[in-house]
């Protein structure tokens, strides 16, 4: 009897309807992942395959070149300086730490998370802060 119950947990366990892996890479974009047990699929049945989740870690670039010059004025447009930010993959905090390296505590560029856009306040020399 106990021979036969592993049996059954046996082969009730081999031949799941569905199955979940983690992938991983150490090159790029070649991901493969080890099968502690082969997957064992009968040839008369339709088969699929679906992505459910893809977790990055800031490895696509925001900030590229041709979208990473930060131009401003701080004497209301009458002259214009420019900031090259590094390509990269950035926060908005990151960005804004950039940016205030450059040009002090003239620019704060903080998020706005109800809208999910940015609130960038550049201050006036000589009056108060402009928004």
């Amino acid at each position: 009897m106990e021979k036969t119950l592993k049996e059954i947990v046996s082969i009730l366990s081999s031949h799941r309807e569905s199955y979940s892996f983690h992938l991983y890479s150490e090159r790029g974009s070649d991901w493969t992942t080890p099968l502690q047990h082969p997957l064992f699929l009968e040839p008369t049945k339709h088969y699929e395959i679906a992505l459910i989740s893809l977790e990055t870690f800031y490895s696509i670039p925001n900030i590229r070149a041709g979208n990473n010059t930060f131009v401003y004025s701080i004497d209301k447009g009458n002259s214009f300086r420019s900031i090259e930010i590094p390509v990269g993959s950035y926060e908005l905090r990151q960005i804004n730490d950039v940016i205030t390296s450059e040009v002090g505590t003239l620019i704060e560029i903080k998020p706005n998370t109800a809208t999910l856009h940015s609130i960038i306040k550049i201050s006036d020399v000589n009056g108060p802060k402009l928004t």
